[in-house]
């Protein structure tokens, strides 16, 4: 499938299925009415992000809340409704440059396209997200170096996705949140693993179980 998913955008950017009356509380009741038409697994966690975004009136609130609701539709199996949250989400900031929330949804969308086997689009939001991410957003110079690792493992190009990897894991070494190592790890050893190299994801896995022991 190629261009973007569901109804096509009118001339000023809004979606066919977006009220023309908007604004944010339009784009809330939007985002709302995606929310209802989710299969019953998604509903229950979806209501609590939207009780988030209703408090708000900020754009880029209602674009994070989007963001969580395409991650949790992933969760559940529905990647269609969660492309199309997230590439909501994106296009709501592309115009502020609202940095942190973007470069998450843009690497959230690449490593979704990546797994429904779309690598050119992946490629392509994996790049974007690296090229958004603020030199000082720790946890976004890593999971953008992840998503773009991920692509280049899917491309063959073994040795630019581990360079990647190292640098996501380097980054992140000595970071105070340990749970940040989750987003970097796995998909690490998972690559590694890929290449028949059990030892060294054997030992990523440890180092996770030591920093993290409950993710053992």
């Amino acid at each position: 499938m190629s261009g973007e998913p569901g109804p096509r955008a009118s001339r000023d950017g809004r979606h066919a299925l977006e009220p023309h009356h908007a604004g944010v509380s339009g784009r809330l009741n939007w985002l709302r009415a995606g929310v209802l038409g989710a299969n019953d697994g998604i509903i229950s966690t979806a209501g609590l992000v939207i009780g988030v975004a209703a408090a708000t009136t900020s754009v880029s609130e209602i674009a994070w809340t989007s963001r969580q609701l395409g991650i949790v539709a992933w969760e559940k199996g529905d990647p269609a409704k969660a492309e199309k949250l997230l590439r909501e989400s994106i296009r709501l900031l592309a115009p502020m440059r609202e940095r942190g929330t973007l470069c998450e949804s843009q690497r959230y969308l690449a490593q979704l396209l990546l797994q429904e086997g779309r690598l050119d689009e992946a490629e392509k939001y994996a790049l974007a997200a690296r090229e958004t991410v603020s030199a000082e957003d720790i946890v976004s110079r890593a999971t953008t170096r992840v998503a773009l690792a991920q692509v280049r493992a899917a491309q063959h190009r073994y040795e630019e996705a581990e360079v990647l990897f190292k640098e996501a894991l380097e980054i992140v070494g000595g970071a105070e949140h340990c749970r940040i190592l989750l987003d970097v790890l796995p998909p690490y050893a998972d690559f590694l693993r890929a290449l028949d190299r059990e030892a060294d994801a054997a030992e990523l896995e440890a180092r996770l179980a030591e920093r993290l022991p409950t993710a053992a």
